[in-house]
């Protein structure tokens, strides 16, 4: 057993149906309860995530299914705002969980969920959340490219996608950072919750700390993302949230906030010392570094008991109806199968047919009557679709005529 370290954050909230020790006073209107689970994982976070030289620190919820992951983000987000911070971010997986997010959010906090809950993607494009010195001379007036009033404060929500998306002038990430920082996004202090975070565990970092993109590296756009989401803002408080947060010590790459690697640590060089570190060791140290952070506060990573489950085998009751439609389905998926791996078969062969093409294309050879006659074919087929054949393929059907 690993003893948990001792508990020193002063909480705001209360559990529900009691009260707070000595929490500081919350803002008017905002009376928030949160269950004890939930507010186990707030108490440790709190600790957890510091002021460190270079930037703070960060928490990983690691919750399993059933656990409420949803409610205790929500339970983040109204402590916080109860302590004065006006400005969060929620990033998750898909835009069906804004309305989730909206509804885990509404803790006592009237109607907040509802007029504070902004998601990214209906933002336009052309809004800027940078106060000008016009917008701050001329108070309630709109300055040039200052944002509108109803996005001076509350949760901005967004999914992986759309925090990855652009268009010629700007991108998404660019807008979610200027609206959290505005013109000093170094020193925004709200909450970053990446929510469903294993999303961003393909990644690959350079010396810098930076993820690798495209012919430099294996990093997808979405970890990349993420990564530049938390080195543009240093002291946001981020909490790292998934089930099934890594799959293996290389997916920890864009979890930089825990601590693990980089300076004051064992590690200085960064994450890639760290792996080698990892690598080199096992499994062992593997289950050290858990034990470490599970010591520190930094991880909490808890599943529903089964005590008091009981568990009977029950035969299937059906009837003539459900038997004959199940059997009607099993009919027409084997039937589909069939048809598919059919497809796959042809697809395959024309794969082969014009792998050989192009190699015999790139070394200046003669294609055969049974290679031109593919390659028309395919040409007469793009032209029934609307599409026109390449100069190249005209030339070669030029040849055979």
């Amino acid at each position: 057993l690993i003893d948990l370290p001792k508990e020193s954050y002063n909480k705001p909230l209360s559990e529900s149906g009691g009260k707070g020790d000595s929490k500081p006073e919350a803002k008017p209107g905002v009376k928030p309860e949160a269950s004890a689970t939930a507010m186990d994982a707030m108490v440790f976070a709190g600790d957890s995530i510091s002021e460190k030289p270079a930037y703070r620190s960060g928490f990983l919820l690691g919750d399993g299914a059933g656990m409420g992951k949803g409610r205790t983000l929500a339970g983040f987000v109204v402590e916080n705002v109860a302590r004065g911070r006006k400005k969060h971010c929620w990033v998750s997986v898909s835009v069906d969980l804004y309305e989730d997010a909206k509804r885990d959010r509404d803790l006592g906090l009237g109607n907040y969920a509802e007029e504070k809950c902004h998601n990214l993607k209906s933002v336009n494009y052309e809004e800027r959340f940078i106060e000008t010195a016009t917008k701050k001379k001329k108070k309630g007036k709109k300055g040039r490219g200052g944002s509108s009033s109803k996005y001076d404060e509350g949760v901005m929500f967004t999914t992986y996608n759309t925090l990855i998306a652009k268009n010629k002038k700007t991108s998404r990430l660019e807008q979610l950072i200027e609206w959290c920082g505005g013109d000093k996004p170094e020193e925004f202090d709200g909450l970053i919750m990446l929510d469903e975070c294993h999303k961003a565990k393909t990644v690959d970092l350079d010396e810098k700390g930076d993820a690798k993109v495209g012919k430099q590296g294996s990093s997808t756009q979405t970890a990349a993302a993420v990564v530049e989401l938390q080195k543009r803002l240093p002291r946001a408080r981020v909490v790292y949230c998934s089930a099934t947060s890594v799959t293996e010590p290389k997916n920890l790459g864009f979890m930089g906030r825990l601590g693990m690697w980089g300076a004051g640590t064992e590690f200085p060089s960064g994450f890639n010392q760290f792996l080698q570190h990892i690598h080199r060791l096992g499994t062992g140290a593997m289950e050290l570094h858990a034990m470490h952070l599970k010591s520190i506060g930094a991880i909490m990573a808890r599943t529903l008991s089964y005590q008091a489950c009981e568990f009977d085998m029950i035969d299937g009751v059906s009837d003539p109806k459900v038997r004959n439609t199940y059997n009607k389905a099993t009919e027409l998926w084997t039937d589909l199968h069939a048809q598919l791996a059919d497809r796959l078969v042809v697809l395959r062969k024309r794969e082969e047919v014009f792998d050989g093409i192009d190699r015999i294309q790139q070394n200046n050879g003669t294609l055969s009557e049974e290679q031109l006659f593919h390659i028309e074919l395919n040409a007469d087929s793009d032209d029934e679709d609307g599409l026109d054949s390449d100069d190249e393929d005209d030339a070669v059907v030029e040849q055979r005529r």
